[in-house]
């Protein structure tokens, strides 16, 4: 039994983190940015903590490619956020997006690097 995680459960965690920031700003009123604020550091923090599990977990992956597989779902997942994070600054303009947007990008291009130097 393996104790490393696979492609299939990087998906799932980033959907579920995904899933819970929808549900979570399908209310937000589109008059306040602190809300807004809390839920995308909600979502920030969560994949950072993703990414902190696969970097410590594909440690123990014996097999290059599957590690490169691992960091190629973790980037899907990373845009998958920054679209929700674009969706969520269209309904709130005024409130300062682009850090999120930097953090964001910051992290899917530590996913990217990563999986270009395990192919």
């Amino acid at each position: 039994m393996s104790a490393c995680l696979v492609e299939k459960d990087v998906e799932e965690i980033g959907r579920s983190a995904l899933a819970e920031f929808d549900h979570s700003v399908s209310d937000l009123s589109k008059d306040l940015c602190a809300p807004f604020y809390q839920e995308a550091n909600r979502l920030e923090g969560k994949l950072t903590t993703l990414f902190q599990m696969v970097s410590r977990l594909a440690r123990c992956e014996p097999n290059i490619k599957a590690v490169a597989v691992l960091w190629g779902a973790m980037t899907i997942v990373c845009e998958d956020a920054e679209k929700r994070i674009s969706k969520l600054a269209e309904q709130h303009p005024n409130c300062g997006a682009d850090y999120f947007f930097d953090q964001l990008d910051q992290l899917k291009r530590k996913c990217k690097r990563l999986e270009a130097m395990h192919s």
